[in-house]
């Protein structure tokens, strides 16, 4: 790590630690300050979000992808992009000037991932701290990766909430719906149909559970099949092997143990063979398809930090998993290779426009 290459990542460490400190601030003066002051905080931190990641200029992992796949589709509709919602973004962003339909078409998508997370906790869950909890806790994940990296895959997790919401409160519909609109953006927002399907199967008689059973699972198997060959094919072939996987998994795992410590630990006792037999099949197949497993890990570790910061966890316990998050966001700007191939130096439109 040298000096500059430190001062080229302040910016995503300074939103980080602003986020962290309001967090503790607002958790330790919540019985003496108002919802709406609590409001008014969580609406700058997401502004400051949606700036970050909506002006980004010529920066992050996904730029020059979307690029590629938006400029040939403003002459050939539908050209590299079979997903519905994300091509009607595309064109709604083409109906604008040349020189700006680009930087349109990041900032819908930024909106698109960013507006839900905070409505579900400001609104559905109207707890507005707890979505700066969300943040600081899952900012490493959150911003770098999908904000700047797998954007549209962002976007799907941020309906992930709603999905886990209607699950819990089993509303077939709304879980169907945000399903939907996950896979619109993204076709990996497939696996969430295993939602609904429980559902479903908790609702239909004991006569054809069976037979719903077995139809159901052979269909629902046989798309993540053809998904998983698809994607393994596509990231073989371009050499996307991720190496966090095994972080996110280790992180993923801290977090099911803070939410269920008690649960987790006679889990442990009870199924040694099981846990020992899935961390040999994990291993094993992030040999081939680390990207794919990477993925599916990320919607369920974004739908776990949803329940952290909902939870009743002690401060010091929330404080530590935020200094980790910190600490990995610090290591893997500072250290890491892939950290320099489009994510540093932060650029902003705002400031290319105004030449500063």
């Amino acid at each position: 790590m040298t000096s500059d290459r430190f001062f080229l990542t302040m910016p995503y460490l300074l939103i980080h630690i602003g986020i962290i400190v309001t967090y503790f601030i607002l958790r330790n003066r919540r019985d003496y300050i108002s919802t709406r002051t609590a409001q008014f905080f969580a609406f700058i931190n997401f502004l400051i979000l949606l700036i970050f990641v909506g002006f980004r200029y010529e920066v992050g992992g996904d730029w020059v992808g979307y690029r590629r796949i938006f400029y040939p589709y403003k002459v050939h509709v539908f050209n590299g992009a079979t997903d519905p919602l994300f091509v009607g973004l595309m064109y709604i962003s083409s109906l604008f000037r040349h020189a700006i339909s680009y930087q349109v078409l990041i900032f819908l998508m930024a909106a698109f991932f960013l507006i839900p997370i905070y409505w579900y906790f400001s609104c559905t869950k109207k707890n507005p701290i707890a979505y700066c909890g969300y943040v600081s806790l899952s900012f490493p994940f959150l911003i770098p990766l999908f904000g700047l990296g797998y954007l549209r895959q962002g976007i799907s997790s941020s309906f992930s909430l709603f999905i886990w919401e209607s699950f819990k409160k089993k509303n077939l519909p709304l879980c169907v719906l945000y399903c939907l609109i996950a896979t619109g953006f993204h076709k990996s927002g497939l696996i969430f149909f295993i939602f609904p399907l429980i559902l479903i199967y908790k609702r239909i008689s004991l006569s054809y559970k069976r037979a719903f059973l077995v139809s159901a699972g052979s269909v629902f198997s046989l798309t993540l099949l053809a998904a998983a060959i698809f994607w393994a094919k596509a990231y073989i072939d371009s050499f996307l092997i991720s190496k966090g996987v095994l972080f996110r998994v280790s992180y993923a795992l801290i977090l099911v143990y803070s939410l269920y410590k008690s649960n987790f630990l006679r889990f442990l006792k009870r199924y040694p063979f099981y846990i020992v037999l899935g961390l040999i099949l994990f291993l094993c197949a992030n040999l081939f398809i680390s990207t794919i497993i990477d993925r599916i890990i990320l919607y369920g570790i974004m739908i776990l930090f949803a329940e952290v910061a909902l939870s009743e966890l002690k401060t010091r316990s929330l404080l530590l998993l935020s200094s980790v998050a910190f600490l990995y966001l610090f290591g893997w700007l500072n250290f890491s290779t892939w950290a320099t191939m489009g994510w540093i130096p932060y650029k902003s439109y705002l400031l290319e426009v105004f030449h500063w």
